[in-house]
C-alpha cells in the first residue's frame, strides 16, 4: 500500500497533463530539468552568497517541472529500493525530503500531490519491526507534516510558510525586540548621528537587498582586495579628507535586531570583535548571535552631505582607488527598472530638463522633498526608498540605509534610543568623501537644507513610523489555500496518530517480553484470549496451553516458556491479519495493532 501512493504520488502530476506533455516531451523535459536546477543554483547563491552561474533555457510550464521532478526522484526512488528494500527507512525518507523540496521550487506543492506523498512515505516506513530507529526516521515526515498544517492553519502558501520559519530562527538567534531601550549610545561630544544598520542597494519592486558577491564577478573580480591594498576602504573613505571633526561614539546593543553594528555615518575608524563589512561595505554581525555593539570614531560634519564643498584626494594610490570605486559605485548603485522608472519620472521630473543629466546634488533634493511634502508623505522608510530611487533616475550612485537616528534636540554624551527612534534614509556617494547621509523625510530637515532634524522631526515622529500591526500583502499571483486542502492533509495526520500508537504499542511489547515477570504473562494471555475468540484453534496450541497453566495453577513460566508463548502468538497474529482483507483488516492492524 505505501508503494502504491508513493508511485500515485510521483505519477500524478504526469497523468494529469499526459495529452499536453505528449508533443515535444524530450526537448521540454531537458528545458525543464535546466529550470529546475537553475532554480537550485539560484536559492544556493541567495542562501550563501555565491555567484555560482546558471544554464540558459527556454520558458517552459508549471507542470513540465513537476513532470521532470518527479521523473527524477522516481528513478531514484527505484534505484533505492533495488538497493535497500525494505532494510532502512532513511532511504526513502531522504527520496521523499528531496522530491517535496524539487516541488516546492516549481511552486507546485498542491493538495493531492502532498497528502499522497506523505501517506506514501509514512506507510512506506513503517512495515517491519518496530524499533527506535524506524520510529526517529518518522520524525522527519511527521515535521513535514506538522510544517504543512502549520500553513493551512495559518493560511499561507508553503513558501510563506517556510519564510515563516526562517523568520522564527531569526529571531531566536538575533532577537529584534520593539520594548524598552533599544540601544545606548555614548558620544565623546553632543551630536546629532544617523546610526545604519541595514543597507539597501538592489530594489525587487518590493524590498531592499544587499550586494552579492555576483556583482563582484568579470570586469569587478577582486576589487575589493585591490582597494584595500590601495588604502580605500568605502566604508571610512572620509578619514583620506580633513572635512569635519572626530566624534568618539560607542554603541551598546541591548535589545534590537543583532544582524548589523549599527554604526554612525561618516565612519573613520571602527571596532567590534562580533561583525565584518559586507558586500557593501557596510558593518554587519558575525557569529551565531550577532553584534551586541562596538567602538567607532566619525566625522561630525559642519554642513549638510548636499552642501559640501567640492574637494580631491592628494594624488597617489588612494586617487586612484577614489576614481575606480566612483566608478563601480555609478554601475552598481543608479540603476532603477520599469516600471519604477517611468513612474517616478513622471511624479518626480515631468517638467524639468534633467534627462540624461546630473543636476547639482542640492538642487535634485529639493525637488525630491518638495514632491513628498506635497505628497504629505511621512512614513521614512517610504521617502527613504522613494528618495534613493529618484536620485539614482538623475544620476547619483545612492542606496537605502535604515536603523537609527539621533536628532539635533536629542543629542547628548549619553542617549538611550527606543523603537521611536528607528529611522531610513538614503545614502549618496560623493566623491571624494564616500557615502554620506541625504534626508528627505518631511520633518528631519530645516528648510535650509541642513540634515540634522530639529524638534519638528521629534513631534513628527509620532506619525513616521510604519503601522507595524498592519498585516503584510500577499501577491496578487499567490492563491491562500482553501479548507478543501485541510481534506487532503486529513489523510496523513490520521496515519501518523494511528501507526505511531500502533509502533508505541508493539515497542512496549517487546519491552515486557525482554523484562519477563508477570505483567508480561498478563499481557500474552490477554493476546491470547483475543485470538481464540477470533479462531478457536488456537486454544489447541502449546503456548495457549502454557498461559493456561499460568493462568489456573500456581505454576510460574520460565523464560523459556514464555518466550516460546509469545512466538506462537506472534505467528497466529500475523496469520491472523494475513486472512483478514477490506476494513476489517485495517481495523485489525491499527485498532488492535497486529
Amino acid at each position: 500500500m505505501g508503494e502504491g501512493l508513493l508511485l500515485l504520488s510521483f505519477c500524478l502530476p504526469l497523468f494529469t497533463r499526459l495529452p499536453e506533455a505528449a508533443a515535444g516531451f524530450t526537448g521540454r523535459i531537458r528545458d525543464a530539468l535546466l529550470t529546475l536546477l537553475n532554480e537550485w543554483i539560484t536559492r544556493w547563491n541567495l542562501r550563501w552568497d555565491d555567484c555560482v552561474l546558471g544554464f540558459s533555457v527556454r520558458e517552459v510550464g508549471t507542470w513540465d517541472l513537476v513532470a521532470a521532478a518527479a521523473g527524477i526522484f522516481l528513478l531514484l526512488g527505484i534505484v533505492l529500493h533495488l538497493l535497500y528494500g525494505r532494510k532502512s527507512p532513511w532511504p526513502t525518507t531522504l527520496l521523499m525530503l528531496l522530491w517535496l523540496a524539487a516541488l516546492t521550487a516549481a511552486d507546485s506543492v498542491t493538495g493531492p500531490v502532498l497528502a499522497a506523498a506523505l501517506a506514501g512515505m509514512l506507510l512506506r516506513l513503517m512495515p517491519g519491526k518496530a524499533s527506535p530507529g524506524r520510529a526517529a526516521a518518522l520524525l522527519l515526515p511527521a515535521a513535514v507534516l506538522a510544517a504543512g498544517l502549520g500553513c493551512l492553519a495559518q493560511n499561507l502558501p508553503v513558501k510563506e510558510g517556510a519564510g515563516a520559519v526562517s523568520d522564527w530562527v531569526e529571531q531566536a538567534r538575533y532577537g529584534g525586540s520593539e520594548e524598552g531601550v533599544l540601544l545606548r549610545v555614548t558620544c565623546s561630544e553632543a551630536t546629532p548621528l544617523y546610526l545604519k544598520g541595514f543597507t539597501g542597494s538592489e530594489w525587487d519592486g518590493e524590498a531592499w537587498h544587499t550586494l552579492g558577491k555576483i556583482n563582484y564577478t568579470g570586469k569587478n573580480g577582486g576589487i575589493l582586495e585591490w582597494l584595500e591594498e590601495r588604502g580605500l576602504t568605502p566604508q571610512t573613505q572620509i578619514g583620506l579628507t580633513d572635512v569635519g571633526t572626530s566624534v568618539r561614539v560607542t554603541v551598546e546593543n541591548l535589545a534590537t535586531d543583532r544582524r548589523w553594528s549599527y554604526a554612525p555615518e561618516a565612519l573613520t575608524e571602527w571596532t567590534d570583535n562580533d561583525a565584518a563589512l559586507d558586500m557593501d561595505w557596510s558593518i554587519s554581525g558575525t557569529g551565531w548571535s550577532g553584534s551586541r555593539g562596538g567602538s567607532f570614531l566619525c566625522r561630525n560634519l559642519p554642513t549638510a552631505a548636499e552642501n559640501l564643498p567640492d574637494a580631491e584626494l592628494p594624488a597617489g594610490e588612494s586617487a586612484e582607488a577614489e576614481a575606480v570605486y566612483r566608478a563601480f559605485a555609478r554601475e552598481q548603485y543608479t540603476g532603477v527598472e520599469d516600471p519604477a522608472a517611468t513612474q517616478l519620472w513622471q511624479e518626480y521630473f515631468p517638467e524639468d530638463p534633467w534627462e540624461g543629466q546630473t543636476p547639482a546634488l542640492a538642487a535634485a533634493l529639493r525637488r525630491i522633498r518638495r514632491v513628498l511634502r506635497e505628497k504629505d508623505e511621512t512614513d521614512p522608510k517610504t521617502c527613504a526608498t522613494e528618495g534613493t530611487l529618484a536620485l539614482r533616475l538623475l544620476g547619483w550612485p545612492a542606496r537605502y540605509a535604515e536603523g537609527f537616528i539621533i536628532t539635533k534636540d536629542r543629542a547628548g554624551t549619553q542617549v538611550e534610543l527606543t523603537a521611536e527612534d528607528r529611522h531610513a534614509w538614503a545614502e549618496v556617494y560623493i566623491s571624494p568623501y564616500g557615502w554620506l547621509p541625504v534626508e528627505v523625510t518631511p520633518g528631519f530637515y530645516e528648510e535650509e537644507g541642513t540634515a540634522s532634524a530639529t524638534g519638528a522631526a521629534a513631534s513628527a515622529r509620532k506619525t513616521t513610523t510604519a503601522p507595524a500591526a498592519e498585516p503584510e500583502k500577499r501577491e496578487s499571483g499567490e492563491k491562500s489555500t482553501g479548507r478543501a486542502e485541510w481534506l487532503w492533509l486529513l489523510l496523513p495526520a490520521l496515519l501518523i496518530l494511528a501507526e505511531g500508537r500502533r509502533m508505541l504499542v508493539l515497542m512496549r511489547q517487546r519491552l515486557l517480553l525482554k523484562k519477563g515477570g508477570r505483567r508480561c504473562v498478563n499481557n500474552l494471555l490477554k493476546r491470547g484470549d483475543r485470538l481464540v475468540k477470533a479462531d478457536g484453534s488456537f486454544f489447541q496450541s502449546e503456548g495457549y496451553r502454557l498461559l493456561e497453566k499460568y493462568s489456573f495453577g500456581h505454576h510460574s513460566l520460565s523464560r523459556e516458556e514464555t518466550n516460546r508463548a509469545a512466538e506462537d502468538i506472534r505467528r497466529e497474529e500475523k496469520e491472523w491479519l494475513r486472512r483478514t482483507k477490506g476494513i476489517r483488516r485495517l481495523a485489525l492492524r491499527w485498532g488492535r495493532c497486529l
